[in-house]
């Protein structure tokens, strides 16, 4: 497993570096911004009972030069067992586009989990819509614990933003994950679905997130809604400022699956 992970981080470090060599970093320059999410829905892993779920999110990116800064965001989430995460990385401000590339980090409390992965993303931008290519990589070994087995999902993203006015945005994707990354055999089985999303500002600075998804085939889905504040900036700008991460946390999805039982002794023979 450990060549695999050596050829991806390779290989989102090359299309970084590419970019920085065919844009020369024309792009307006990176500003530091904050925002805050409330958000609530409803998700389905592998081998787990659909079930409600609901938390909170930050997100800040503080520039260190005009082309370079740093990107975070931190998450609690409830529902089937609470989940904090923590996601951080580098952020290249490019002609007409942006680049990161983040370390991602869970902790489920449900099987006392602890998942990273490493996510790379891209985003081209034209007048009305973005383009936007995401991967995401675990690193972290299946975890098992109280009959409970998890373990990252790989997941290879693209995505279309299309904003009809810059305080609206409707976007929609391709999706294939558990593909690769480790353990990735290990329940559930390569996926293929969509993406898709509609939010729209209210007004300054309240965000309506109506609509924020994802599903494959087979049958894991996560879908939620929430209000985020964001500050000095239309809704299309406040995407272009930074690399964006969907509400509720980023990186690949987390398989569940819950290991067969020892079958019941025997009864007694005889008196």
């Amino acid at each position: 497993m450990g060549y695999r992970i050596l050829a991806s981080s390779a290989l989102l470090g090359i299309t970084i570096l590419l970019c920085i060599f065919v844009s020369q970093g024309n792009g307006a320059e990176l500003k530091p911004i904050a925002g805050i999410a409330a958000f609530g829905g409803a998700e389905r892993g592998h081998g787990d009972e659909a079930h409600g779920i609901g938390g909170t999110q930050l997100l800040g990116l503080v520039p260190l030069t005009q082309q370079f800064g740093l990107q975070g965001s931190t998450s609690f989430t409830g529902g089937s067992g609470f989940r904090f995460g923590l996601s951080a990385g580098p952020v290249l401000n490019l002609a007409s586009s942006r680049a990161g590339l983040f370390v991602d980090y869970e902790h489920r409390a449900h099987g006392d989990a602890n998942l990273v992965a490493v996510r790379g993303s891209w985003a081209y931008y034209l007048n009305q819509f973005d383009l936007e290519a995401t991967y995401s990589h675990p690193i972290s070994s299946a975890h098992r614990s109280g009959g409970v087995s998890q373990v990252g999902m790989n997941q290879l993203q693209g995505l279309l933003r299309f904003y009809p006015t810059k305080e609206v945005e409707l976007n929609a994707g391709l999706l294939v994950n558990s593909f690769a990354g480790v353990d990735h055999s290990k329940g559930g089985g390569s996926g293929v679905g969509g993406v898709f999303g509609l939010s729209f500002k209210l007004f300054d600075p309240v965000v309506v997130h109506l609509v924020q998804g994802h599903f494959d085939n087979r049958e894991r889905y996560r879908v939620v809604s929430g209000i985020q504040l964001i500050f000095g900036s239309s809704l299309q700008d406040w995407q272009r400022s930074h690399i964006p991460t969907p509400i509720g946390g980023g990186g690949g999805a987390v398989k569940v699956s819950k290991s067969p039982r020892a079958p019941a002794a025997p009864p007694p023979i005889g008196p």
